[in-house]
């Protein structure tokens, strides 16, 4: 998905109901569509249906203030949770050192389907 739709993965962080992604925009689509097919790609390998929910969340980051600061929250996310004692510990995660200049960032949260039957909700509806 990344070198077809031409767009880098800043961060992610696997979680068991969703996945938090900092990517930039894609170069050869929305990012809808990039995300739409991204999506279809893990839903077609997994036998859990729907494997997704419809939406996700997404935000656009236009500093690297900001950056940072969804890089640390995605990166601390897993440590709140208690699904590991310190930040970097996750092996379901990544931070990408360089840095991204002349695009827009955008930060989103991806929910499976298990999430809204485990009354997971938005980090920032709470």
């Amino acid at each position: 998905m990344r070198v077809r739709y031409e767009f880098f993965v800043i961060g992610y962080v696997l979680m068991p109901e969703h996945i938090h992604m900092l990517v930039n925009e894609p170069k050869k689509a929305l990012l809808s569509k990039a995300i739409q097919a991204l999506k279809l790609s893990v839903s077609v390998q997994s036998r859990e249906r729907p494997f997704w929910q419809a939406r996700y969340y997404d935000f656009n980051l236009h500093n690297e203030d900001k950056r940072v600061e969804k890089l640390r929250y995605m990166h601390r996310n897993p440590v709140k949770r208690g699904l590991v004692e310190k930040e970097g510990r996750c092996s379901h995660a990544l931070f990408a050192k360089e840095r991204i200049t002349n695009s827009g960032s955008a930060a989103m949260t991806i929910r499976s389907a298990r999430a809204a039957a485990s009354g997971w909700r938005r980090p920032d509806s709470q």
